[in-house]
């Protein structure tokens, strides 16, 4: 049985995917096959401290694509000069991180290389298979009432997975670190795209992915529960906790909160250490994008709620009543 070429990860900078994929990666090593890291830039610096962290992370290799046209985030420049060096070393596995940019480059490279792609991964493994040895990649399916396991019939095998879904290395990799530069031609490459500006959420929160607690609110509360859920997340932030404001999908469609903060199967994928979730049942899509979290608690007035078969410490209340107390315990 052959045994699999390469495995490249898109190490898109200031995610912490980028590092989970790595330790992902080496996990699915065989033989001497290597980790290998890529990434982006518009000039040839050497970009020390990042590239460490990245070796440290579980990379043995790292090709630096560089290229003028590779500044700021292009569809069509980033996706064509990945495609040029897939296409050069033709390694059997691409990982990619399901953040909104991976989304956007993991499909366009997968249709240029006319292979199949697996999205929004929660596990990967290597399965012993008759043509070799495959990716076997998992995702929830049918709205969350189902794992799917998916195998990719030609190379690159490729996948994005979400944050927060899988773990760094638990050790600092050491090996030879190696690097290459990589100059992609994108002179007859077009754009019908013009960055115009970055504009920073203004929401006066911890990103959910970053945030080491989350008060997520669901169809229990109301308008001006979320309110006051934003002002409580707001004092923690001055006293020095990172607290990010949180959302079930029921709570988002009814307008309480802004897509950003919906956590679940079609939001974000949280694991902060601690989460609580006040007037939300516990749906299995919902449970989906918090199971990781450290420490869950639980407020809701329904005993019989999913949520309390997934939490450390339940409160059988009105969570619009442990609000109240709540805010003038912190003012």
């Amino acid at each position: 049985m052959t045994c699999v070429q390469d495995i490249f990860v898109y190490a898109q900078k200031n995610v912490d995917v980028t590092y989970e994929l790595l330790g992902a990666a080496r996990g699915l090593v065989k033989g001497e096959q290597k980790v290998c890291a890529f990434v982006f830039s518009p000039g040839e610096n050497v970009q020390g401290e990042y590239f460490e962290n990245l070796f440290r992370a579980g990379a043995d290799k790292i090709f630096n694509i560089v290229h003028g046209k590779l500044g700021a985030y292009n569809s069509d420049y980033y996706s064509e000069a990945a495609v040029q060096l897939i296409g050069r070393e033709k390694p059997s596995i691409v990982l990619i991180g399901a953040t909104h940019q991976g989304r956007d480059l993991a499909p366009r490279v997968s249709c240029a290389l006319n292979t199949g792609l697996t999205a929004d991964c929660t596990g990967l493994e290597i399965i012993a298979h008759s043509s070799g040895y495959k990716l076997a990649a998992t995702r929830p399916t049918f709205g969350g009432q189902l794992m799917a396991t998916i195998l990719c019939k030609t190379n690159p095998q490729m996948a994005t997975v979400r944050e927060n879904v899988l773990k760094r290395l638990d050790y600092v990799y050491e090996n030879a670190q190696e690097t290459e530069l990589f100059t992609p031609d994108l002179e007859e490459t077009t754009t019908g795209v013009r960055v115009l500006e970055f504009v920073r959420n203004a929401g006066g929160q911890s990103a959910l992915n970053e945030a080491e607690i989350v008060l997520a609110g669901g169809r229990g509360l109301k308008k001006e529960s979320f309110e006051k859920l934003a002002e409580i997340v707001k004092i923690l932030n001055e006293k020095g906790y990172k607290a990010a404001l949180g959302a079930s999908r029921a709570a988002v469609d009814l307008g309480f909160a802004e897509h950003s903060a919906q956590v679940g199967q079609t939001g974000n994928t949280v694991s902060p250490k601690i989460y609580a979730a006040l007037g939300i049942s516990g749906s299995v899509q919902h449970l989906s994008g918090m199971g990781a979290s450290g420490y869950v608690i639980a407020v809701n007035s329904d005993p019989d709620a999913p949520i309390f078969q997934n939490c450390d410490f339940g409160i059988v209340q009105d969570a619009q009543v442990l609000l109240d107390d709540m805010l003038k315990n912190l003012r």
